[in-house]
């Protein structure tokens, strides 16, 4: 049976967190209605009727957050004893979200463990404050501070060998684990949660992803904008040795005699020439993933290439970023995803904490998203890493 607390902690943190497409889930019990508030209002009396569906609900409550438009933070690790990582993770307490209220969270606690033999998922909650505008009713802006429950998950994938940290963009963001932060440094709140996370597990090294993650993204970039036209890369390969002798027949004439400069040229226009036959005959979209944008980094240098908008298999655009991409390092990778008629837009980036290197994934909207609907684009990109 719920107590008032219980209640009232439903109608608090499910009206301040929760999106109507949340609390479709309960359709199947014939919760509907024309608002959020309503539905929560339905669900709240359901509970209250039929005791038996609180266990069900409950084991919802403590992960809903988990499908939403979260920013999924991927560092590599090494686990220096597993066994004892498991021991670990065994005794962390878990806590019950229906009974927790947001003046109880002066440290972090646990709302869930998932423990399967490929990973391990935690979920947590902590108290954040956060700085909004309101209107003062005489036509001016105030900005009020308000204290926030702020919900983060902890995964570990044991086959990829690497701890995700899943955290919400809160605007507004200002106090997390009673440290003040930078408007907008999110950096600095997955940072607190890794020191955090020591608390519970002393088992877990980071390792830079650097020596790995350039190389992946360009070879995901390569394939997101391949044109798939069999016929193009047939008219290619009948002129390769054409474009060579000729490149090299070029420099000579000219009295340049150096290797790197005739690759360049050879690259210049072979990419010249698979360009012209796309124009002419056109890309076979047979690709999961399609690039929209791409940035770049070189020494005194920045790329950016695309929009939103774009789709960099073809064009003026595609032909910048394919020759960007083969001087520069990636930093910045805009991929769609295509699921059947749904086109799902994730950006890829690549970053540092403290001299170790991670990439961020999410979403390109603001959007509901599935927590297992993106990770298929954390073990796309996790692919392209080798594991011993």
């Amino acid at each position: 049976m719920l107590n008032d607390k219980q209640i009232q902690n439903i109608r608090d943190i499910l009206g301040r967190f929760a999106q109507r497409t949340h609390l479709m889930n309960f359709k199947a019990w014939g919760i509907s209605a024309s608002s959020k508030s309503e539905m929560i209002e339905k669900l709240i009396n359901r509970l209250i009727l039929e005791e038996d569906k609180i266990q069900e609900f409950n084991k919802w409550f403590n992960e809903f957050f988990r499908n939403r438009a979260n920013n999924y933070y991927i560092f590599d690790i090494e686990i220096k004893d597993k066994k004892q990582l498991e021991e670990e993770i065994k005794n962390i307490k878990q806590d019950n979200l229906l009974d927790i209220g947001v003046d109880e969270l002066n440290t972090s606690k646990c709302l869930q463990k998932e423990i399967n033999e490929d990973k391990t998922v935690l979920r947590f909650v902590i108290n954040a404050r956060i700085q909004k505008r309101e209107e003062n009713g005489l036509g001016q802006i105030d900005y009020v501070e308000d204290d926030i429950m702020y919900f983060y998950s902890v995964i570990i994938d044991y086959t990829l060998k690497q701890l995700i940290v899943s955290i919400p963009h809160t605007t507004g963001l200002e106090l997390v684990f009673n440290r003040y932060i930078n408007r907008g440094d999110f950096n600095s709140v997955v940072k607190h949660i890794q020191d955090d996370m020591k608390n519970y597990l002393t088992n877990i090294e980071y390792s830079s992803c650097k020596k790995w993650i350039y190389t992946g993204l360009y070879t995901l970039a390569e394939e997101g904008s391949a044109h798939n036209n069999p016929e193009i890369t047939n008219k290619c390969l009948e002129k390769e040795e054409d474009i060579i002798q000729f490149s090299n027949k070029l420099l000579e004439e000219i009295g340049i005699n150096d290797e790197g400069l005739a690759d360049n040229l050879i690259i210049g226009i072979q990419d010249l020439l698979e360009n012209i036959l796309i124009d002419k005959l056109g890309v076979c979209e047979a690709s999961e993933y399609q690039l929209f944008k791409q940035n770049g980094d070189r020494v005194n240098s920045f790329f950016s290439v695309g929009t939103k908008t774009s789709s960099l298999q073809r064009g003026r655009e595609a032909a910048i970023a394919k020759t960007v991409r083969q001087f520069a390092d990636i930093t910045t990778l805009g991929i769609t995803r295509k699921v059947e008629e749904d086109n799902q837009k994730y950006i890829v980036q690549v970053d540092s904490i403290d001299g170790i290197y991670f990439y961020l994934i999410k979403s390109d909207t603001s959007k509901y998203i599935e927590e297992e609907v993106i990770y298929n684009v954390i073990q796309k990109v996790g692919s392209y890493k080798d594991i011993d």
